[in-house]
């Protein structure tokens, strides 16, 4: 009986598939000291368009190549970076192994672009490094069934076009499997301060490959 238990058991957790969202850690390893040579002085002169922060944070569009930063410089050194850190005003940067992951499963899909890291003394890291915009926007969260509430907007009103978790701790979200299918890493439409998500078998691959990047907590499909 007991060894029929668990073979259920086994069955159902197969057919709940897993979305992951990608937790950012607010900790000093993932929020490198840093700066943007060049970038920093081009933007505060107004020769890069204001909303350019905006979209490090949001994707909503892709970049022009005289917007991206080029230049990284990293004010500590360290033993072992990790593969996905954060610079200024939410500039994502990953290494040459991330970097290959998305191309594999997302060719084409995401914006990554070269960007030269290195050390004060002129020193570079032993990995090349990339920026990376994630433009794809799906509309996949199920409200229903998610710790989800209706965000207010500037002009104090709740818009349902704007969703946010609710407390901003949850980890109970349900997207649709249908609307996710055959995408492996998007930005939720209706949810401008939601992370990342992430496919399964990405998922898979980050973990296999020992990627130091997010963290992860799991976001049912139905």
């Amino acid at each position: 009986m007991a060894r029929h238990i668990f073979d259920l058991k086994h069955i159902f957790r197969r057919e709940i598939q897993m979305a992951y969202v990608c937790y950012y850690p607010a900790t000093g390893r993932y929020l490198k000291g840093f700066d943007l040579p060049g970038w920093g002085e081009r933007y505060d002169a107004g020769r890069i368009p204001k909303d350019v922060p905006s979209v490090f944070h949001t994707g909503q569009r892709r970049l022009e190549l005289s917007e991206a930063p080029e230049k990284v410089l990293l004010k500590k050194q360290a033993a072992s970076l990790p593969d996905i850190f954060s610079a200024r005003s939410g500039v994502r940067i990953i290494s040459e192994r991330v970097r290959q992951i998305l191309e594999a499963f997302d060719p084409g899909v995401h914006q990554i672009l070269p960007i030269e890291a290195f050390y004060r003394d002129g020193s570079k890291p032993d990995t090349a490094y990339f920026f990376l915009n994630v433009t794809k926007h799906l509309d996949t969260v199920i409200d229903e069934a998610s710790s989800v509430k209706m965000a207010f907007q500037i002009v104090g009103e709740k818009s349902r076009d704007q969703m946010e978790l609710d407390p901003p701790t949850a980890r109970n979200l349900v997207i649709r499997k249908d609307r996710a299918a055959e995408h492996n890493l998007w930005r939720e439409k209706r949810y401008p301060y939601l992370p990342l998500l992430m496919s399964d078998e990405m998922h898979a691959e980050f973990k296999a490959q020992k990627i130091k990047a997010y963290h992860f907590w799991r976001a049912e499909e139905r």
